[in-house]
């Protein structure tokens, strides 16, 4: 009987996408289950910080002040210490701004 880390703290799926000229990204919850999402500044060890998060269950628009390379959106259910799904569509990119 093998189990995996990701059987036993599940994270949530979603797609998102970027709209620069507004400054907000799209997200959409694959499964339509209830999670929270945020958008937070990325540090050098890893955590993120900043935003407040929304629940939802299908879709979200987050506005986001900065478009900055640190810039990311959490993904993560709504019962306690839930695992948490990160991912950074601006990572690679050359913006204008620094993230501290």
């Amino acid at each position: 009987l093998y189990f995996f880390l990701s059987d036993l703290d599940p994270r949530p799926d979603y797609t998102l996408s970027v709209n620069k000229s507004s400054k907000t990204i799209s997200v959409k919850v694959d499964s339509g289950d209830l999670v929270y999402v945020r958008w937070c500044y990325e540090k050098k060890s890893g955590h993120c910080s900043g935003g407040h998060p929304q629940t939802t269950h299908h879709s979200a628009v987050l506005s986001i002040p900065h478009l900055l390379p640190c810039v990311c959106v959490e993904m993560y259910y709504t019962y306690a210490d839930a695992s948490r799904h990160k991912k950074c569509p601006f990572r690679n990119e050359s913006l204008f701004g620094e993230c501290g």
